[in-house]
């Protein structure tokens, strides 16, 4: 199958084009031509086109591609999760599933969020209401409704993949894991909540691997919830990392407080993932590790291409 991934080059489209290329399939990174591809340059087998995005509905009419998988989006940087360029987003994919429509183009794949949810004491179902509380979720919302509308009305297979917490190698600074570790290396300690939520974390690799499943299995549809089937106290996740370094720095957790609201969860129901044939195969002690280790700048093996190491950052 060839396929066509926009947004590549950041985490997520990077470990996704992995698994495509792993599978057999021809994967196309589409970037714009200002991107950092530090995450997937030299990766065998994959054509990289770097066009500005106001190009991206002519080189999907140029590739005849099978499948198109959504993956940018403008405003994942911390502090712009309500900005408006949030609703910018919606423009360029209706914009690119037009041209899809026009070029044939068989199954659609967009990217959701957990953050569509809104805060939850229970199990998040895709059939559950959504209650976003930022603006980011919102727009989010409103793209998948898109998605659906327009792909339904033009006859294309389409999909949303509402991703729950995804970490490991390759992943953007300043998330959590990445912030813990540069702050045991130091040997400082942190203050954190109480870490009493339960919080689905996916190692990156599965990830990738369930967005490849949703994209090239003919059986994919509608809403598809992605997250690990587990969902530890997110207190269990830290410490387990925290135990990949050897530092003096001491991991605070704050009381329980008492929350009117109750503990937010982050914790899907994945059985339409699972019934395509899709399981996690890296356990979280592992996938933790590993990331530790990357983090560290200590050489960890890509797992689809022998020999080869995953990347590390840029260095300024």
């Amino acid at each position: 199958m060839r396929v066509g991934v926009l947004g590549a080059a950041g985490f997520l489209g990077s470990w996704t084009v992995r698994a495509l290329l792993g599978a057999g399939h021809e994967a196309v990174a589409i970037v714009r031509p200002t991107t950092d591809v530090w995450r997937i340059g030299g990766l065998p087998g994959l054509d990289v086109v770097a066009r500005p995005s106001a190009d991206w509905p002519l080189v999907i009419r140029e590739k005849s591609f099978d499948s198109l998988v959504f993956l940018d989006w403008e405003g994942v940087a911390a502090g712009t999760r309500d900005d408006d360029v949030q609703w910018s987003n919606l423009d360029r994919h209706r914009a690119m599933i037009a041209a899809a429509a026009e070029a044939g183009v068989r199954r659609i794949v967009g990217l959701g969020s957990q953050a569509e949810y809104g805060p939850r004491s229970d199990r998040a179902e895709e059939e559950s209401t959504t209650n976003p509380a930022t603006t980011y979720g919102q727009a989010k919302v409103a793209a998948m409704e898109q998605l659906r509308d327009l792909c339904e009305s033009r006859g294309i297979d389409w999909v949303w993949a509402r991703v729950f917490s995804v970490y490991g190698p390759m992943d953007n600074a300043g998330m959590l894991l990445s912030s813990v570790a540069g702050r045991l290396a130091a040997d400082e300690d942190i203050d954190l909540s109480s870490g009493e939520q339960r919080w689905s974390y996916l190692y990156a690799f599965d990830a990738g691997a369930a967005l490849a499943t949703l994209t090239t299995h003919r059986e994919a549809r509608g809403i598809v919830n992605v997250g690990n089937p587990l969902a530890p106290r997110l207190r269990e996740i830290v410490e387990e990392f925290a135990s990949n370094f050897d530092t003096t720095g001491r991991l605070n957790f704050a009381p329980k407080l008492a929350d009117p609201g109750g503990i937010a969860h982050l914790d899907p129901v994945t059985e339409r993932l699972v019934a395509l044939g899709w399981s996690p195969e890296v356990s979280t002690p592992e996938g933790l590790a590993l990331t530790a280790r990357w983090l560290k700048g200590e050489p960890v093996a890509d797992p689809y291409f022998a020999g080869r190491r995953i990347p590390e950052p840029p260095r300024d």
